[in-house]
C-alpha cells in the first residue's frame, strides 16, 4: 500500500504518513513490550489457558507491528 492510500487511510497528508506510520510502530512495540511482560508473569501460574490466550496476544502484536515496519519502510523507501 502507498503513501496516497496510507494517507487516506489514516486521514493524514500523504507528507504525514512516515511520521504517523512510526508513531504507530512506537505504540505497538510498546503494547507487544507490555504483552510480553504480562505474559511473563502467569507463564508458570495454574491458568494454561490464560499463557495460550496471551501468547496468541504476543504474536498477533508481534506480527501487527512487522506489518506496520514493513509499511513504514516502504513508505519512506518511495518518498
Amino acid at each position: 500500500m502507498g503513501a496516497a492510500a496510507w494517507a487516506h487511510a489514516l486521514g493524514v497528508h500523504e507528507n504525514d504518513v512516515p511520521g504517523v506510520l512510526f508513531g504507530l510502530v512506537r505504540a505497538l512495540r510498546g503494547i507487544d513490550e507490555q504483552v510480553i511482560k504480562v505474559r511473563s508473569l502467569v507463564h508458570s501460574g495454574p491458568d494454561p489457558d490464560l499463557d495460550t490466550a496471551l501468547l496468541v496476544m504476543e504474536r498477533a502484536t508481534h506480527e501487527a507491528t512487522a506489518q506496520v515496519e514493513d509499511a513504514h519502510r516502504e513508505v519512506v523507501r518511495h518518498a
